[in-house]
């Protein structure tokens, strides 16, 4: 099976190497086909129009989030609402769960950005004290620092909210774990599985979180469009954060009666081309693990690679891994001695081959680690075996350029 051959990317810039997943996906032509077809047959807005290519947007919609929830296996649709991005996924959850002074949001030290902010925000605006699961020098979450929050806390403990896998380390955390031990005390669960959504099977009911979120672009689906998955019940008692066209069914003088779930938190016009395109690429990457031999085999395969260029950055003169001997899931990133990661990543772009340097969004991590950021590598399901030996090869180069 060529999946390379499913990206246009790919056929329009011969030799590229792709490895900069972890910021965004390539995406294949299914996914750009129907975009171009919702806006060339079908193009109007949702939950307005009484016409008739009016109603095949709102048919594809609603598709859309019964295909979401089917994939993370939510329990119905109406557990699911659209976003810009995982971003405004958690600032919705940050603007909307009920907090007072001296409550407590415990997040971890590995966090990007994204679920780092909005709960500085919060912190600052509430006074709700903000803790953070401490990382192990390796890279993993101390998940008995958590246990020792739990014990000093109590109740108080309202949000704990961290990330499925780092888009730095590469590590997958045990949330199944987290979530555990957070409900102990009845504290609301928030998972961010921005990464981990491209690289394993995501079962809500298995995790058992209060709240998911997630980007159609981190696989393989258009940008401008996330997820967020909230147990029922809570969206009924959630508060909308976005007011405005359709998210209500009548708005008189003095009330407002809220549309049904999930329309109640899709405020104005959405991103529709790129709902429906998301739609479609989990259906296209569903059917494209299914057709590499399923899951296990997917995972093998990804596993194999990741190995690869491990094993080869080792072979590397001065090579820094971050993070320890750990368990990676297709992202690893690493320092050079003497030499700056912009350097590298301009360097590797001279020969077509795509890697992400800086901090990658998460530098309170990197500063914990001592690091003035990375380089970084991070795979998907198009890189193959050569991809990953042609950029240990070119890698090698870039030091002897340096090393003269």
């Amino acid at each position: 099976m060529n999946i390379k051959s499913q990206f246009p990317i790919f056929n329009n810039n011969k030799g590229l190497i792709y490895l900069d997943s972890a910021s965004t996906t390539q995406k294949p032509e299914a996914v750009i086909d129907s975009i171009v077809q919702q806006y060339s047959n079908n193009n109007s807005n949702v939950h307005r129009g009484l016409y008739k290519i009016a109603y095949k947007t709102d048919t594809k919609w609603v598709e859309a989030h019964s295909i979401v929830a089917k994939y993370i296996n939510a329990k119905s649709y109406k557990e699911v609402f659209f976003t810009k991005n995982s971003t405004e996924g958690l600032n919705w959850i940050a603007n909307t769960v009920s907090l007072s002074p001296d409550d407590v949001v415990v997040i971890s030290e590995m966090e990007h950005h994204s679920n780092v902010l909005p709960w500085m925000k919060v912190s600052k605006e509430k006074g709700v004290i903000l803790e953070k699961i401490k990382v192990s020098e390796e890279g993993t979450l101390d998940l008995s620092h958590l246990k020792e929050l739990v014990s000093k806390y109590g109740n108080r403990m309202k949000v704990v909210s961290v990330l499925h896998q780092s888009n730095v380390l590469g590590t997958v955390n045990n949330v199944e774990e987290i979530v555990k031990v957070a409900k102990t005390v009845g504290a609301l669960t928030v998972i961010d599985a921005a990464q981990s959504i491209a690289h394993m099977e995501i079962d809500v009911q298995k995790i058992g979180c209060d709240v998911l979120v997630f980007s159609s672009h981190k696989i393989y689906g258009p940008s401008g469009i996330g997820v967020v998955y909230c147990k029922e019940e809570l969206l009924n008692s959630f508060e909308p954060w976005l007011r405005g066209g359709e998210m209500v069914k009548s708005v008189e003088e003095d009330n407002i009666l809220y549309n049904d779930l999930p329309w109640k938190f899709e405020a104005g016009t959405p991103a529709i081309e790129a709902g429906i395109g998301l739609g479609i690429a989990l259906k296209w990457f569903e059917k494209s693990v299914e057709e590499l031999g399923g899951w296990s085999e997917f995972k093998r395969k990804e596993k194999a690679l990741t190995t690869l260029l491990v094993d080869g950055l080792k072979e590397i003169e001065g090579i820094k891994l971050v993070g320890g001997e750990i368990e990676r899931e297709g992202i690893v990133s690493f320092n050079i001695d003497g030499i700056h990661p912009h350097d590298i990543s301009s360097l590797l772009d001279e020969n077509g081959i795509c890697v992400r340097a800086g901090y990658h969004c998460v530098q309170p991590l990197h500063q914990k680690l001592g690091l003035n950021g990375s380089t970084r590598v991070s795979l998907g399901i198009y890189n193959t075996k050569e991809d990953i030996e042609e950029t240990i090869k070119q890698l090698k180069k870039v030091v002897n350029i340096f090393r003269k």
